[in-house]
């Protein structure tokens, strides 16, 4: 049965999930746990503050992940590029569109004549590649040889 105390934890932060309380008195900590293990189905350790914070971590990838719709997805390695140079838009996987893609595409292309999508990319459209009818040429075949026959 899913937590009927759904909040947005990644607006909370694990500063407030470690130290909050609701008006009734229940530490956020118990929600953040209980949506945790509804999502993953993971035995969590509610003691262990470096625990937490690697479920929180996890949590913002899963939900992330979950929420945006773009074809386009980063490398771990790449998250965090400026969008244009002196752009104050840092990409995310989180923030990126499909249009943010095609702009670092774009730059990226002007920079590398062999940059590839997946230089940047995790997850990308697969381009449709036109392929030309090949006529099949038939080589000219040649009479074979008898061979002579010993006597």
């Amino acid at each position: 049965m899913p937590s009927l105390h759904k909040h947005n934890w990644l607006e909370i932060g694990i500063d407030s999930i470690l130290t909050s309380k609701d008006s009734e008195g229940v530490r956020y900590l118990q929600y953040f746990l209980k949506d945790y293990t509804d999502l993953t189905s993971v035995h969590v350790n509610a003691g262990c503050n470096k625990c937490i914070a690697k479920y929180y971590n996890n949590y913002v990838n899963l939900i992330s992940d979950m929420e945006n719709d773009c074809n386009y997805k980063l490398h771990k390695k790449r998250e965090g590029l400026p969008l244009e140079f002196g752009s104050n838009i840092r990409v995310t996987n989180r923030n990126i569109t499909d249009e943010y893609a095609d702009k670092l595409i774009k730059r990226y292309k002007e920079i590398s004549k062999d940059f590839k999508l997946s230089d940047l990319f995790a997850k990308y459209p697969v381009e449709e590649i036109k392929v030309e009818k090949i006529e099949e040429v038939k080589a000219e075949t040649k009479p074979k040889r008898r061979r002579k026959s010993k006597k």
